[in-house]
């Protein structure tokens, strides 16, 4: 039996893993049950890339006349994987988190994500939780706005 390789080449994994997906899916429609997939994955670093530009001052390494990236650019960059990897697995719970954490300087759970309880205040939550919240966003029952009732409690 011919095993198919999907080998991307570009950073578009959402749409490789679409790919995948869309061909276990045919097995299964065809009778297959014994279906197994392996993924690798190999990340080329450059050492040359191209900086984004920013109203920072890039850092200047040893070498004269060479620039690497601010801590900020980095930053940014890596937020934009990790966010394409989140798409790719079903993982909400940085969009969670990012949408309801606490911005209350004067509050204890400053920075934490938590449950909003309209005047009564909020509860913080835990990783149990947002994994439950998680799961639920991937079932269709929640939104990262709106919480399961079993994570409300």
């Amino acid at each position: 039996m011919k095993v198919p390789q999907f080998i991307a080449r570009e950073p578009d994994t959402v749409g490789w893993w679409k790919k995948i997906d869309n061909h276990i899916e045919r097995l299964q429609r065809d009778g297959k049950s014994d279906i197994r997939v392996t993924v690798t994955m190999r990340f080329d670093i450059e050492e040359n890339a191209a900086v984004e530009q920013s109203s920072q001052t890039p850092v200047r390494s040893g070498k004269e006349g060479s620039q690497r990236e601010t801590a900020t650019q980095r930053q940014r960059r890596q937020e934009v994987r990790l966010n394409e990897i989140d798409i790719a697995t079903g993982n909400n719970v940085t969009a969670i988190y990012k949408a309801n954490q606490c911005m209350l300087k004067a509050c204890k759970n400053f920075g934490r994500t938590y449950i909003s309880l309209g005047n009564s205040g909020h509860v913080p939550l835990n990783n149990r939780a947002l994994a439950k919240w998680n799961d639920a966003i991937n079932k269709g029952t929640a939104t990262v706005h709106e919480p399961p009732r079993d994570v409300i409690g």
